[in-house]
């Protein structure tokens, strides 16, 4: 059908057809509807927008979110499952959207029912009037069809949008066009530049970069990419590096309208920090200009600040930034690769300037959210205390500098200090207003307290301002916080990203092994953990994973087994100490008692010393726990109920630990008890009030229905 025959709605139904029939495919979208109706973008955009006063993409979100209404209403599935059968990539952003469109979530639309439709009041107009009412009715539609072809024609706008469209701004990756690839830090470097000036503007939303990373190299339209990210304008752009001189090609496009708002060039020598400086804050500034964003003073000056004078030591800190990107799209070997590169060049960049405050944030960053993870209890405490000095000293040559405040913060957290590291979140949660970053951070500080109502409300924030894939620590992370709240189901969801959008089936595997066995299906943990093995039967953490759950079911030949090939591979002090405890127990019950005391010795002495150090393990009473698991296997009863009543001071009690005390075999000896009764009712009286508190928010989220 030609699309000149089309009215208003004829358009609707067939736009409504074919979205339909596309519904659960998620890379639908403008292009695609408009290669289905074969029309062009801009005939599409003006009949859609005449016949229904939406834009393309808003039409199709709404036929979307009606569909998912129908669904929830038929009770067909759950909430999650009728966001990804409509079309939705994140069930978060599902929400945002049913909530946006309907005024409340998913998980309240038993409380609001249809409207029942009611006839068509008969007119009680004399038949004249009724033939002057008809008149006028042929009349207006005439009028109506006459603007709407005079607009296709002449691209006249019948309907002026005077409203002022959100300051919201995405600035994807920028594409290195140059023949040589190592010139690829300098042109990431530039916009990452423009997009953190654009973020210290109050009068602006701007994306962050690791939400805008993968749309590298996708393939999806400006405007899909502007509905995914909620965002109204897009900044695109690429570049060339040959020698000192830079050419780059910018564009700032309204998504709505595809409309180019500006499209520069420009070229440059860059041969001081001024010169990059001078050209990143002058593209910011265009773009600021273009969208009429309000910028202040101060505001100004600060894009212009120039952070370093010395341009050998900037290269280094802008190669360094790269290696962190790539760190974030890694699977976990080559990450801490990345990680360590980044920390050379960061610290040859302040061995040029020592007065870099930047490059020491940055460098403050590495030590106490990696190596700090990566290392021992005492080595762990260096790490932490070199941190806070590069944190103290890149606040000493920038006092405002705001990713190094966020360093301190965490590092107040990992010492306990909670006080302190709350008042400095709150700090830079009114500074940076809605970044994903700021929630992020604020769900790790909760996360490490065991306090899962506020770390997973945290997460939801986080999840509503990023809107795209998330790291692999967050999935990991998330999904044990969800199952040892006792929410195994919701749990599952976020674990299969690991499989969907980093390809890492191993991992899912593990992740999925792991929290089966906490939550105390062995069975399902031994099937996860077996595949694993099957994909990869030299990872050590699957042989880890059997040999542990072995234990659990007390099929301590098998336990045995896998313990003799993780000690054949060496390198066993490069685990947890709380690993290090279940090789203990599968020696002892494998009959090397002696080899089982050698490892029980050794990590008493580790976990007592995470106490005395007041780790992160020993505020959440890990230490504790583990220390009164090895004295149960040491046939200490004594000590071992000593440490086991220390739990009861935890606000906060993790599903995982219920589990292993009542099925743990090493506590057979003194589960009964009166003591240990009496500990473990305390514990599951505080999980449970927990678990309720959590269940409340997470239907509120409309992840469950209860």
């Amino acid at each position: 059908m030609a699309e000149s025959t089309l009215n208003g709605q004829e358009i609707s139904e067939r736009l409504i057809q074919i979205i339909e029939a596309n519904l659960q495919n998620e890379q639908f979208g403008v292009s695609q509807l408009v290669h289905e109706m074969k029309m062009s973008h801009s005939s599409l955009h003006r009949a859609v927008k005449n016949a229904t006063g939406l834009s393309i993409s808003q039409f199709i979100c709404q036929v979307r979110l009606k569909k998912a209404r129908e669904l929830l209403r038929q009770k067909k599935a759950s909430i999650s499952e009728i966001a990804y059968d409509c079309g939705f990539h994140s069930v978060t952003y599902f929400n945002k959207c049913f909530h946006d469109y309907y005024g409340y979530s998913p998980g309240e639309v038993k409380n609001h029912p249809e409207p029942e439709k009611t006839n068509v009041r008969k007119t009680n107009l004399p038949p004249s009037k009724q033939k002057k009412w008809l008149l006028a009715s042929v009349l207006l539609t005439a009028i109506l069809f006459i603007l709407f072809f005079t607009h296709e024609q002449f691209n006249i706008s019948v309907l002026p949008e005077n409203k002022p469209l959100k300051k919201a701004i995405a600035v994807l990756p920028f594409k290195n066009d140059s023949s040589d690839s190592t010139n690829a830090y300098f042109i990431n470097g530039l916009m990452e530049s423009i997009l953190n000036n654009l973020s210290k503007l109050e009068d602006l939303d701007v994306r962050s970069r690791t939400t805008v990373e993968k749309y590298r190299a996708g393939s999806k339209s400006l405007t899909e990419i502007a509905r995914e990210l909620d965002v109204n304008y897009i900044v695109e752009g690429s570049g060339q590096k040959y020698g000192d001189e830079i050419f780059l090609n910018i564009q700032l496009v309204e998504a709505n309208t595809d409309r180019h708002l500006f499209s520069e060039q420009y070229r440059k020598e860059i041969r001081e920090v001024k010169d990059f400086i001078d050209l990143q804050s002058e593209i910011a500034l265009n773009i600021v200009s273009k969208i009429n964003a309000e910028l202040s003073q101060e505001e100004e000056q600060n894009i212009k600040e120039i952070p370093t004078e010395n341009m050998a030591a900037y290269n280094l800190y802008l190669r360094g930034l790269d290696y962190l990107r790539l760190a974030q799209q890694s699977p976990l070997f080559q990450f801490s690769e990345d990680i360590y590169k980044a920390k050379r060049l960061f610290e040859d960049a302040i061995k040029l300037d020592s007065t870099f405050s930047l490059a020491y944030s940055y460098l403050a960053h590495i030590y106490i959210d990696n190596l700090y993870h990566w290392a021992g209890a005492n080595l762990a405490t260096q790490y932490l205390d070199t941190g806070i000095e590069l944190v103290n000293k890149a606040l000493r040559y920038d006092a405002e500098n705001v990713f190094a405040q966020s360093a301190k913060g965490t590092y107040y957290n990992y010492k306990g200090m909670y006080k302190e590291a709350a008042t400095v979140f709150e700090t830079l949660e009114q500074k940076q207003r809605d970044l994903p970053g700021t929630w992020e951070t604020q769900y790790n500080f909760y996360r490490y307290q065991n306090d899962y109502y506020n770390a997973i409300n945290s997460f939801y924030k986080y999840l509503e301002l990023k809107q795209e894939n998330l790291p692999p620590y967050i999935i990991q992370s998330i999904t044990i916080c969800l199952a040892n709240a006792g929410f195994p189901e919701v749990r599952l969801k976020y674990a299969r990203e690991l499989t969907r959008v980093y390809n890492d089936s191993a991992g899912y595997l593990r992740l999925m092994g792991l929290t089966e066995m906490y939550s105390g299906d062995f069975e399902a943990a031994d099937q996860y953990y077996s595949l694993a093995y099957k994909i990869d039967s030299l990872d050590v953490g699957s042989w880890s994973g059997l040999m542990s759950n072995h234990l659990f079911r007390q099929e301590y030949a098998d336990a045995a087994k896998f313990l003799r090939k993780i000690e054949s591979a060496g390198n066993i002090h490069q685990v947890s100490i709380a690993t290090r405890f279940f090789w203990g127990y599968a020696a002892l019950k494998s009959g090397r008692k002696a080899d089982a005391e050698v490892y029980f010795k050794n990590e008493l002495k580790n976990f007592l010393n995470t106490i005395e150090l007041n780790t992160p393990a020993a505020q959440r009473f890990e230490s504790h726990f583990f220390i009164a698991a090895t004295y149960a296997a040491l046939e200490d009863k004594e000590k071992a109920l000593e440490y086991l009543l220390m739990l009861n001071k935890i606000e906060n009690v993790p599903y995982n630990y219920i589990m292993v005390l009542q099925k743990w075999p090493g506590f057979d000896n003194i589960r009964e008890e009166p003591e240990f009764r009496k500990i473990l009712n305390n514990l599951e009286i505080k999980y449970q009030k927990e678990h309720q508190r959590v269940g409340e928010l997470l239907k509120k989220m409309g992840e469950i229905e209860y």
